[in-house]
């Protein structure tokens, strides 16, 4: 049993349309990250402003995989996020979250149409 693996112009033409779209799904990845930390900055409860300043943004590749996080470092975020048994949360990662969602699928949906 043996398998053949044929390389034609359709399928080299597609190659090179992917490839030369990965520069701009990068710049829509990073310009909605950026967009979403922003977001959940603009939402989180303010007292001391360190779980606002620790809310990070990071972008990369992973594999073939272009990827974006959002984050927060403050130990305590959890608890503002989800609150606790003892005190409702104020979400502030999942609202901006779902509002930068639609942005970023149209952008991409722009991105994979031309």
């Amino acid at each position: 049993m043996g398998l053949t693996l044929e390389f034609n112009r359709e399928l080299d033409e597609m190659l090179q349309r992917k490839v030369s779209m990965l520069p701009k799904v990068e710049d829509v990845v990073k310009a909605n990250i950026a967009e979403l930390q922003e977001g959940a900055q603009r939402r989180a409860p303010v007292d001391t402003g360190t779980l606002k300043r620790s809310i990070y943004q990071k972008t990369g590749q992973e594999g073939t995989s272009i990827v974006g996080e959002v984050g927060a470092e403050a130990d305590y975020d959890p608890y503002q996020e989800y609150g606790t048994r003892y005190q409702p949360g104020k979400p502030h990662l999942r609202p901006a979250y779902y509002e930068q969602v639609p942005k970023f699928r149209k952008a991409m949906y722009e991105v994979a149409k031309k």
